[in-house]
């Protein structure tokens, strides 16, 4: 036996000649037995009835059952009669058994999911039914503790699990556990280790290349039984060349755009073929407002009423936002309004056109064009309306909740407030969530209208 049971444990900590017997062990192995001392005859005797439903007690020594650490059961003797003393005593940082204890338990944790990670099974056949094997070398005996992940993941594989210490069988019905020492097998090589390695070279990002990191996460001793640790030399060696065409690539297709004036850039825009949304039979909506307007309004892309009349925020939303603007004593005229992508993106649904959110690339393909309309406008203050803005205007993908609300930068350091887009006012259902929303909204516009009066106060 590689390790106890709770309640063998239990009675261990009883009896002054235990009679469970440890066989197969590995060779600095010792017995979970050792270092017991008889109990001093001014100690109360205790029943395992007494500890035998103790959960609390059970998760805390369990874990370090299956570290191969030797003097793990010296360990569990000492914590115990602390334990006996004061229960507390498990919660006690300072105490030096709870925090090898808490050491052990980490390193079982992390060598259970190392085995979930990096367990790789061949196709074998053997008497004519088709066997997926692995064999693996766990530094602790956590291969019991998994098999449970294994029968789960694999359920309808044929498949045996192969460690130094013990191995495990499912055959879709049964699963087998033995505790034997075995060396490892000599497996067949199946077609399935090359299409492993190729889709593994395919996913390596070249850009991400963080070898210490790696060699943490995937600790080098485990790469001799991972097929795909052939490919990882040579694919670090290529990574700053690949990550140079990579470079050369992106500039080329996305690459801001040279305008020096926004007649240039909007007849631009009106001919792109730089995505897909060029192909829809639609026309481009370009920016509009007076030149070099102190305020710029981004929204995210326009919709059905705008693609139809060439301008932005002129639908339903742009209505809102006009209302907004109007209450707060602003005039639209002298803002500059325009959207992260130019084309509209819709689905058909009988005679009608229903607005589809803009994809990641849509955004990054008229990311320079926007950049180039905010250089030539060169506004004091954007307003962003919704995720697609706010992703084109800081260069990623953000969460809207955490931006909105606060004076913040866009990628080219021009000040910025973030919104919600007046399209999501209109959407909500629940009454009370859309007046919330439409309370933040205009508090974000009156923001950004504050922010552009002291601006204006400092510049005179």
């Amino acid at each position: 036996m590689l390790y106890p049971t709770y309640e063998q444990w239990l009675k261990s900590q009883i009896e002054n000649q235990p009679e469970i017997e440890l066989s197969n062990q590995l060779p600095q192995q010792i017995s979970f037995l050792d270092g017991l001392s008889p109990r001093e005859s001014n100690k109360k005797p205790f029943t395992i009835e007494k500890y035998k439903n103790d959960k609390r007690l059970q998760k805390v020594v369990e874990p370090v059952f299956i570290h191969s650490d030797p003097e793990r059961f010296k360990i569990l003797q000492s914590f115990f009669k602390d334990y006996q003393q004061d229960p507390k005593q498990m919660f006690n940082p300072l105490n030096p058994h709870v925090k090898k204890i808490e050491r052990f338990t980490k390193q079982v944790g992390r060598d259970i999911h190392k085995m979930r990670a990096f367990v790789r099974f061949k196709e074998q056949i053997r008497e004519g039914i088709k066997l997926y094997v692995a064999y693996y070398e766990p530094d602790h005996f956590i291969l019991k503790k998994n098999t449970e992940f294994f029968v789960r993941r694999f359920n309808s594989m044929n498949w045996l699990i192969i460690t130094p210490h013990a191995w495990a069988l499912w055959n879709q019905k049964q699963l087998l556990y033995e505790e034997e020492r075995l060396k490892k097998p000599n497996l067949d090589e199946d077609g399935f280790e090359e299409l492993w390695k190729t889709y593994y070279s395919k996913i390596f990002n070249p850009a991400r290349v963080k070898i210490k990191a790696m060699k943490n996460e995937m600790p080098t001793r485990f790469w001799k039984n991972l097929p795909e640790a052939e490919c990882i030399a040579p694919l670090i060696q290529s990574a700053p060349t690949r990550v140079s065409n990579m470079v050369t690539t992106q500039k080329s297709h996305f690459r801001k755009p040279s305008f020096s004036t926004l007649r240039e850039l909007n007849s631009s825009i009106k001919n792109c073929q730089a995505c897909n949304l060029c192909q829809l039979p639609t026309q481009a909506v370009v920016g509009e407002g007076p030149k070099q307007a102190r305020l710029m309004i981004v929204g995210e892309a326009p919709g059905d009423e705008e693609e139809k009349r060439g301008r932005p925020f002129v639908g339903p939303a742009g209505k809102v936002l006009r209302k907004v603007l109007k209450d707060l004593g602003e005039d639209v005229g002298n803002i500059y309004l325009t959207n992260a992508v130019k084309h509209f993106n819709y689905r058909k649904s009988g005679k009608l056109r229903i607005h589809k959110n803009p994809e990641a690339q849509h955004i990054m393909h008229c990311h320079g064009i926007l950049q180039t309309e905010i250089k030539l406008q060169k506004p004091q203050l954007i307003l962003g309306l919704g995720r697609s803005a706010a992703h084109s205007l800081f260069g990623f993908s953000v969460s809207l909740s955490n931006y909105r609300g606060i004076l913040t930068k866009t990628v080219d350091d021009t000040p910025c407030v973030i919104s919600h887009h007046p399209a999501r006012l209109l959407r909500e259902k629940d009454p009370a969530r859309r007046e919330q929303l439409t309370k933040e909204f205009r508090q974000d516009i009156q923001l950004a209208l504050r922010t552009l009066e002291r601006t204006k106060e400092l510049v005179v």
